[in-house]
């Protein structure tokens, strides 16, 4: 048998369990792991962003190394000597339809970064183009004037031009079937881009049906004209073209054959650079110049 003595010298000996320290020293394990986990997630996720960024302003050519405000005394030191037209020997006979995008009930886009509306742009832009080309020799038509609504090819009943497909495709445009009686050797939309998600997209885009070879070398074009320009205005993004497939067509350049049909978009209204350009007539007279010169390249072969 074992005395008392013996008893409590045995029990001083053995060490005893104490859950209260396991239980602290799990939790600051558990909490050192997850703050390890969070960070990586951050970091992780910082790095997936930049690569995102970096891939999407690489396809898509939209995004700006810097953004900053254009300088509009920089543009009309640049632009304001312009020459006027002359007569072209590639405009003979040549008709041009000239489709101000949106109007009547529907102003189009609009920005903070923009006074006015979307319409407003496209039609000053149109006429602008229109005078231009006229200038040179080319026979204009304009599918609207803004004013009076060509009921006839209202098939929706709502004031407002069809423009753009659905997932199911549209059987028909208004825009379209009214340019195509129109019976025009080259075809173009005038509108403007909005992005609100991001301020430093920016870019002149030119959408046209990729199987429409013709619309294809009239984009080409443009894009060629345009990066001469783009020189000498080094904050301007890129112009590009993009061939559309099935449903993303645009209504209005579905379906014209062998005639150049283009959806031009100006830029981003909702872009810190493009709503400085777009808001300048000197740039807009400017850009006129390119666009008809790229047209008339187009009919010189």
């Amino acid at each position: 048998m074992y005395t008392n003595q013996n008893n409590s010298t045995q029990r001083r000996k053995v060490k005893r369990y104490n859950p209260g320290h396991s239980s602290r020293a799990t939790r600051q394990t558990v909490i050192i792991l997850t703050a390890v986990f969070l960070l990586g997630c951050v970091i992780g996720a910082s790095v997936g962003i930049g690569i995102y960024r970096a891939i999407r302003g690489s396809e898509n050519k939209e995004t700006y190394g810097t953004v900053g405000i254009v300088d509009p005394e920089n543009i009309n030191d640049a632009t304001s000597p312009l020459e006027s037209g002359t007569t072209d020997p590639n405009a003979s006979g040549k008709l041009i339809c000239i489709d101000p995008g949106h109007g009547f009930i529907d102003g189009g886009a609009v920005s903070p970064l923009v006074s006015v509306s979307e319409y407003t742009i496209n039609k000053k832009f149109s006429d602008m183009l229109g005078r231009e080309l006229t200038d040179r020799g080319f026979n204009v038509v304009f599918t609207h004037d803004g004013i009076k609504f060509p009921s006839e090819y209202d098939y929706n009943k709502d004031g407002t031009f069809d423009e753009i497909c659905t997932v199911n495709g549209v059987s028909r445009s208004e825009r379209r079937d009214l340019a195509m009686a129109l019976d025009p050797d080259y075809f173009i939309s005038i509108h403007c881009n909005s992005y609100v998600s991001d301020a430093s997209v920016g870019g002149m885009i030119l959408y046209y049906e990729a199987e429409n070879t013709e619309s294809a070398k009239a984009a080409s074009k443009i894009v060629l004209a345009m990066g001469e320009v783009e020189k000498k205005f080094s904050p301007v993004s890129p112009t590009r073209a993009e061939g559309k497939y099935g449903d993303d067509i645009y209504a209005v350049t579905r379906r014209w054959g062998t005639t150049p049909a283009l959806l031009a978009e100006l830029g981003y209204m909702t872009g810190t650079q493009d709503a400085t350009y777009l808001q300048n007539d000197n740039w807009l007279t400017l850009v006129c110049k390119v666009y008809a010169d790229a047209i008339s390249a187009y009919f010189s072969e």
